[in-house]
């Protein structure tokens, strides 16, 4: 299971080009070479996240503490993000 535990915003511009990501921090229980959970950050745009989970940009806090799954594209190279799919509850 991979669990949201935290969300950090970063916008702004770089070399004339703006941005705006999410990094998403995630916990997973299903590593069976770590004892507890392990956890990772991943960065997808911010508007890739809304459209791919279907929640706002203002209201992305929903997905603190639920579960999802990210959707890769692995035949890209290297593979690609392609989404977020929240979990129903």
């Amino acid at each position: 299971m991979i669990k949201v535990v935290g969300l950090e915003r970063k916008t702004g511009e770089f070399n004339g080009v703006k941005y705006d990501n999410t990094l998403i921090n995630f916990t997973v229980d299903t590593n069976p070479d770590v004892l507890g959970v392990k956890v990772g950050v991943t960065k997808i745009k911010t508007s890739l996240l809304s459209k791919s989970t279907g929640v706002p940009v203002p209201d992305l806090s929903v997905l603190l503490n639920r579960e999802i799954t990210f959707d890769y594209d692995f035949t890209a190279s290297p593979p690609m993000l392609l989404g977020v799919t929240l979990i129903k509850k």
